[in-house]
């Protein structure tokens, strides 16, 4: 749209091998669907898309049978087009997982494959608006935020401290078998937690982080040190005429703790502590980097910038009003959905995602059933069921520790964590 005259206009752009790139590869007839996995996650690789500049597009095709481009049909026709069984990885760069931007090109794809090709409808959407959109956001300030902020975090340390049944540093984030553990909050926990969120000026989403960061600290002792979190956060655009293209914009993020007053920290200064630390990032999250996008750091060394060597994180709520959750008066600020329905994206499928991570958290709540689900996913390579189940087990003991009915309001105003960490041990 033209700010100035508020109508919409059409930007055509050349297709140049700078900006989109096309692989062509060879998957054997016998090969599962874990090959193909694997081979998208190799999509992911460093230095696959740079910095600077505008977007990019990877194309990727994949064919059972790599054949002669010369070789003709009794047609005359080459075998340089696809053909049953053959695959198209499209890799996008995006600033952010915004899985409404996705049905869009979805969409398109399909109707120009169905089609032979795209029809022009002045008044709809397209992925290109989209992409023009994108391309107009300066990312420098927030990309240097980020990578300040992250500088020097000793996750290697950190991360040796957590129980598990294999050592995390031989176990390079993949897709693998998990084990899901699924705990409904009781009731009157939910309820304390709700109230301790209105008594904060806060929302749920700050408790539910801020319960899990008391819980790493439980788990881990580790105090001498930062200690980092990976969590989801999501702001929609504040421009009008984007508003209907653009979803929310989804964000995996760091949080890096440092608590001054360590384990002497109240659990009502955690939280304040949280809150400040999500609503100061989200001043930056509209000009940051592609959280996927390995090229800014090296994965392997022992002091990673990644936010995946780091335990995640990820709140998630099925809201009404835009199924979204306000966490600050500001109206483009928010943690929350890390699954929208309107989106498309089965939960079971995210779990299937989830497991790239070390181990992930989502929380769900459900207003109408003023239920509050917490669903723990660990993946096998480095859990064993049982140790799952202690864990899973250990983090509702801290819930319980927090909102139970022992707990009063001066308790979690006045008390440090080391109490209920000595409680638990």
């Amino acid at each position: 749209m033209e700010p100035t005259t508020k109508k919409w206009y059409q930007q055509i752009e050349e297709l140049t091998d700078e900006g989109f790139i096309f692989t062509e590869s060879e998957l054997g007839q016998n090969s599962n669907s874990d090959s193909l996995l694997d081979l998208m996650i190799l999509e992911r690789a460093p230095n696959l898309f740079t910095l600077d500049g505008s977007r990019r597009v990877h194309l990727h095709i994949v064919r059972r049978h790599l054949n002669d481009n010369d070789q003709q049909q009794d047609d005359g026709a080459t075998y340089d087009t696809l053909c049953i069984e053959d695959i198209i990885i499209i890799t996008v760069r995006h600033e952010s997982i915004d899985y409404t931007s996705m049905k869009f090109l979805m969409d398109e794809l399909s109707d120009a494959y169905r089609n032979g090709h795209l029809e022009n409808q002045p008044d709809a959407v397209s992925y290109l608006d989209y992409t023009l959109y994108e391309r107009r956001n300066d990312r420098s300030v927030g990309f240097n935020y980020w990578q300040e902020h992250q500088r020097n975090l000793n996750t290697a340390d950190f991360l040796s401290h957590i129980p598990c049944d294999q050592p995390w540093i031989a176990h390079p984030p993949a897709v693998v078998p998990a084990h899901s553990i699924v705990s409904r909050v009781d009731k009157n926990i939910t309820q304390t937690m709700l109230q301790c969120a209105d008594a904060c000026n806060t929302t749920l989403a700050t408790i539910c982080l801020a319960s899990f960061c008391a819980f790493i600290y439980d788990m881990t002792n580790y105090w001498h040190d930062d200690i980092g979190i990976t969590y989801t956060m999501a702001s929609r655009p504040t421009e009008p005429e984007a508003g209907g293209l653009i979803g929310p914009f989804m964000y995996l993020k760091l949080l890096r703790m440092h608590l001054e007053n360590g384990p002497h920290t109240t659990f009502l200064k955690l939280v304040h502590w949280v809150r400040s630390a999500v609503m100061e990032g989200f001043k930056h999250v509209r000009a940051t980097h592609d959280p996927f996008d390995t090229n800014i750091h090296d994965a392997l060394s022992p002091s990673s910038l990644s936010p995946e060597m780091c335990p995640c994180v990820a709140v998630q709520f099925d809201l009404e009003e835009n199924n979204h959750l306000i966490l600050d008066e500001a109206g483009d600020a928010r943690l929350d959905i890390l699954r929208n329905e309107d989106d498309g994206f089965p939960l079971d499928m995210w779990w299937r995602v989830a497991s790239n991570d070390y181990w992930i958290t989502l929380f769900n709540y459900n207003p109408e059933a003023e239920e509050l689900r917490c669903v723990s996913i660990f993946p096998a390579t480095l859990f064993e069921r049982p140790t799952a189940e202690k864990l899973g087990a250990r983090f509702r003991m801290v819930l319980e520790q927090l909102f139970g009915n022992e707990t009063t309001d001066d308790d979690r105003q006045l008390q440090p964590l080391s109490t209920w960490i000595h409680n638990n041990t």
